[in-house]
């Protein structure tokens, strides 16, 4: 049986045109016309067939499953403009994959390998970020730490020792009278320890054990041991060389409930730049 669309020769019980698809159906006598499944008449010219020419068909009815007219058809769409997906069933688009699953007809999900692999991840930098501050943080905290221990303990600083002609000498002489006035002489003499012995010298002091005996006795003379509401301040600061200061304190007091007021001199030396405070006088 010759296929009345295409012209192919088809054997005589064929139901489709093995070439193009079409369905077969005796053309009765004195016709020149072929109903395609969903579709009107179309006249077909049998000149056209023998050169070659196919007459354009508007295919309908795709739920046919007999007309694979229609699925052949599909074949022949021109994918231009349509993306690289065109022919599957929709554009191509952001985010799916560019070929189709073969053996499902769906599009495969595109899933970027950087969030799949947490080793291939962009690194957005907070993680290093952060440790950078805490470490910062760390060494500043103990570096204030240490400051504070030698400052408490000493009287001197590691950072400001060279500042306002020493540094801490005030401390070292404040300390030097809070120690005095609680009657803890042994920490006043500590104080001084270390100290070269021409400078124990120039406050009138044969050694350290004559400087001992005097913190006693001025102890001992001021009776401090029975006043109250005891508190100084400093009153005089001088200079008089880089390794050299005399601080002037008045000590505020009670006895017996009438107030009076002392004055105690403090000789700092600078020696190692650290600061040595001597009790030179009281008054």
């Amino acid at each position: 049986m010759k296929c009345p669309i295409c012209g192919a020769v088809n054997d005589d019980d064929a139901r489709f045109c093995e070439n193009c698809g079409a369905k077969l159906s005796p053309i009765q006598s004195g016709a020149n016309s072929f109903t395609a499944p969903g579709t009107s008449n179309i006249p077909v010219s049998r000149g056209s067939q023998s050169s070659g020419y196919t007459p354009k068909v508007n295919i309908i009815g795709a739920g046919n499953t007999d007309n694979r007219t229609y699925a052949s058809s599909l074949g022949s769409i021109s994918n231009t403009g349509r993306g690289t997906n065109a022919g599957y069933g929709q554009p191509n688009q952001t985010g799916f994959a560019t070929n189709r699953n073969n053996s499902t007809g769906y599009q495969i999900p595109y899933t970027p390998s950087n969030y799949t692999n947490t080793s291939q991840r962009p690194s957005s930098g907070r993680g290093s970020r952060k440790n950078l501050i805490i470490t910062i943080l760390s060494v500043l905290a103990a570096f204030i730490a240490l400051l504070v221990a030698e400052y408490f303990l000493t009287g001197g600083s590691l950072l400001f020792g060279g500042i306002g002609g020493g540094g801490n000498y005030k401390r070292k002489a404040e300390n030097c009278v809070e120690y005095f006035l609680d009657g803890n002489l042994e920490k006043v003499a500590g104080l001084s320890k270390g100290i070269s012995q021409s400078s124990l010298s120039e406050c009138g002091f044969s050694d350290s054990d004559e400087y001992a005996d005097f913190l006693k006795s001025a102890y001992d003379y001021l009776y401090y041991d029975y006043c109250e509401n005891i508190s100084y301040e400093v009153t005089s600061d001088i200079q008089n060389t880089d390794t050299f200061r005399q601080m002037e304190f008045t000590v505020h007091c009670e006895y017996n409930s009438k107030p009076y007021e002392d004055i105690l001199i403090v000789n700092l030396y600078k020696q190692g730049g650290k600061w040595y405070p001597v009790l030179y006088s009281y008054r």
